[in-house]
């Protein structure tokens, strides 16, 4: 029930929230794309 409640809350103040997620999403990748290529 509460993570119905963020996933409201997230789809009411979607711009802001989707503009956040998808900014850290990349950093998130990019980090791990960097470790990934240095251990193989």
């Amino acid at each position: 029930m509460f993570f119905y409640f963020l996933w409201f809350a997230s789809m009411k103040h979607e711009t802001m929230f989707n503009i956040r997620t998808v900014r850290s999403m990349d950093e998130f990748n990019a980090n791990l794309n960097k470790h990934a290529v240095a251990d193989s």
